[in-house]
């Protein structure tokens, strides 16, 4: 009788201090489209460029639903071109995203247009600027890890006071989200995560690194992303104040995941085999 009481407090104890050492699990999701564009308000409107729903689980029991933010960074045929005057609601998925930047591979690559003098302006000229508001890189839709750090080293006007910063690879070897977190491509804090199209930042290369979540900008069409997720300035103090600071963080060794979403609801994710189950299920 006594053994057996013996191995429940054990148990429990292991329990405590396993759940103690292991820290807390949070999921961050990123549901883009869940909110319209509204041709009633300005292109500059928040309301119109803060589409996806953004909702924060700790030990799977919502902290909050429904935060604005958005998965899609500052490009201007994904803006403007997009919803101003291609006229859509809801934000591109991943193929529509594809796409358009293969339209604008084959609009920017015709050497024959690049000849073309506009006065004294060459029109391959304006075509690298065109190039240049638009080749930034869009994240997949899946679930990437986090941990909580510091945005660009404390030096940006964003992202104050702490942010999530999403963990990759290297350049060469960089985070795939399909690679159902093979740990070799998925431990760098900052590091490379393969993106749906080229990245001017990195050369042309599909890939992208520092990509971490912060609170976006609040004037004219911007959100100041070249890859970043953004949350809606109005919510972003209510945003990361239900995330522990970097030295919380680290200190209770915490588990951070976010999940992003475009389009079809009924997309399988593939989750991690860890404790992270548990909470994905309540």
């Amino acid at each position: 009788m006594k053994s057996n009481y013996l191995a429940i407090v054990l148990n429990l104890i292991l329990v405590l201090v396993t759940r103690v050492a292991h820290g807390d699990v949070f999921l961050v999701y990123f549901d883009e489209g869940d909110f319209e564009y509204d041709e009633k308000f300005s292109a500059s409107s928040n309301n119109n460029k803060y589409l996806a729903s953004v909702s924060i689980k700790r030990n799977g029991v919502f902290l909050s639903k429904n935060i604005r933010g958005s998965t899609i960074p500052d490009s201007w045929i994904l803006y403007q071109g997009w919803h101003i005057k291609g006229k859509n609601k809801v934000p591109p998925t991943d193929e529509e995203i594809i796409s358009e930047f293969d339209r604008l591979e084959r609009n920017t690559d015709d050497t024959d247009l690049r000849d073309i003098r506009i006065g004294s302006t060459k029109l391959a000229d304006l075509l690298e600027v065109y190039d240049l508001l638009n080749r930034v890189p869009v994240l997949p839709r899946g679930i990437y890890r986090f941990a909580m750090g510091v945005h660009k080293r404390g030096e940006s006007p964003f992202g104050d006071p702490y942010v999530p910063r999403l963990i990759g690879g290297t350049m060469n070897s960089p985070y795939i989200v399909d690679n159902a977190f093979a740990r070799s491509y998925d431990y760098e804090v900052g590091g490379f995560i393969k993106t749906l199209n080229k990245n001017n930042a990195q050369g042309q290369k599909k890939i992208a690194n520092g990509i971490n979540v912060h609170d976006g900008g609040k004037y004219m069409e911007y959100k100041y992303s070249e890859g970043c997720l953004t949350i809606h300035p109005d919510y972003w103090e209510q945003f990361y104040t239900l995330l522990p600071s970097p030295e919380e963080w680290k200190q209770n060794d915490h588990e951070g995941y976010i999940v992003i979403n475009r389009g079809d609801k009924s997309f399988e994710f593939n989750f991690p085999p860890s404790r992270i189950q548990f909470y994905i299920d309540q």
